[in-house]
């Protein structure tokens, strides 16, 4: 194998590899911080959700000071932060629309 053909493969390999990183930070959809939906008739209700902002938070500084390297679980904190901030609102909205 001559020198040029181990360095095109260097150059070569080093592009891919590049490319993967590059396409794995682009392709990581960030889910919207949760918001405070809910009215103040559901104090409680409204505290969670504040909660949940201030832990969606933490955790996108604790991502910038790590590069993005946790592993993945991070990332399933986000959507689960998410998901839990949108039940909260339903609920409250069940019990607004349910109330005795």
């Amino acid at each position: 194998m001559t020198r040029s053909k181990v360095i095109s493969g260097s150059i070569l390999a080093s592009a891919i590899f590049a490319a993967g990183v590059f396409v794995g930070q682009v392709a990581i959809p960030i889910p919207p911080a949760p918001k405070v939906t809910v009215g103040a008739n559901y104090p409680n209700m409204q505290d969670a959700q504040r909660s949940l902002l201030q832990s969606y938070n933490y955790l996108i500084q604790a991502q910038k000071l790590n590069d993005l390297q946790l592993g993945g679980y991070a990332a399933t904190a986000e959507n689960l932060i998410e998901q839990a901030d949108t039940q909260i609102g339903l609920a409250a909205e069940y019990a607004a629309t349910h109330s005795k």
